[in-house]
Parts: structure tokens; sequence; C-alpha cells
């Protein structure tokens, strides 16, 4: 009995304890990291990236990287992130979507625009689509985009 007791435990403090994840991407492609760390780093570019993503799209001016020392990224920088092989998941609509982006390295990433520091003189910014792995310009002022912000090495 008290051997089944003590494997209960361990068990159980195993499920609660944060856990090496492996992302779905070569295993050559991030630093290995735990399920509850805030930030990745991608070795081929050693860009260290925050996990997380503004809850919300947000609109010009509130467009900014919360954490001191990062900051928004170029388009090149944020599309080394897209996924060429997108997988499915759930959209808020209940909806089966692609999601171009390695869920497990980066989760609760929402299939949508996501802000680039890349812009044009006449207004316009480049946003990276994770919904559609695509690469947009669209006007800056009334475009709604979620934020993912990077520590450059």
């Amino acid at each position: 009995m008290k051997t089944s007791a003590r494997s209960l435990v361990l068990g159980l403090a195993a499920l609660l304890l944060p856990g090496l994840v492996r992302a779905d991407a070569p295993t050559t492609q991030y630093k290995p990291y735990l399920s509850t760390n805030d930030e990745i780093v991608d070795l081929p570019t050693g860009f260290t990236w925050a996990r997380k993503v503004s809850p919300t799209g947000v609109e010009l001016p509130q467009v900014r990287c919360p954490i001191d020392g990062t900051s928004l990224p170029t388009v090149r920088e944020l599309a080394t992130l897209i996924d060429n092989a997108p997988r499915k998941v759930l959209n808020a609509s209940n909806q089966l979507v692609d999601l171009h982006i390695d869920q497990n390295a980066f989760p609760g990433t929402p299939p949508a625009l996501f802000w680039t520091v890349s812009a044009t003189q006449d207004g316009r910014a480049f946003f990276v689509d994770f919904g559609t792995g695509e690469i947009s310009l669209k006007p800056a002022l009334g475009t709604k985009a979620y934020v993912r912000c990077i520590k450059r090495a």
C-alpha cells in the first residue's frame, strides 16, 4: 500500500512540475526550454522571442513591448517564425483553421495578423499573418494586430 501511494504522489508531482517541451520544429531550431519559460531562443538566428503574445489585437498607438530589452521585430525577423507546414487549430468560433507557427514553442498564438516595426514612409506597415503564413502591407492606422516581442543577441 505504501508503494502505490508513493507512486501516485510521484506521478501527480510529475504532472504538476514544468517539463521540457519539444517544439514541432527540427531539434536544432530552438534551445531546450521548459513549458513555463516566458522566452525561447531561436538557435539559427540567435533571437530570443517572447513565447506569449498580447491578449488581444491592438491598434496604434497601443503597440508596444512591455518587457524591458524587447522590441517589435522587423518583418524579416518575424517571418523566421512562419511554419510552412501549418497545423489545424480551433479558432474562437470553434472552426478548424491553419496556424503557421510552432504551437509548442509559441502556445496561444492566434491565426491572425502580427505587428512588425517595418513600415513605409506613406504610413503602411508590414504584418505577418500566422493564419495564412503570408506577409502583407497594410495601413498602420486603423489596423488591429497582435504583438510578439523580440530580444536581439
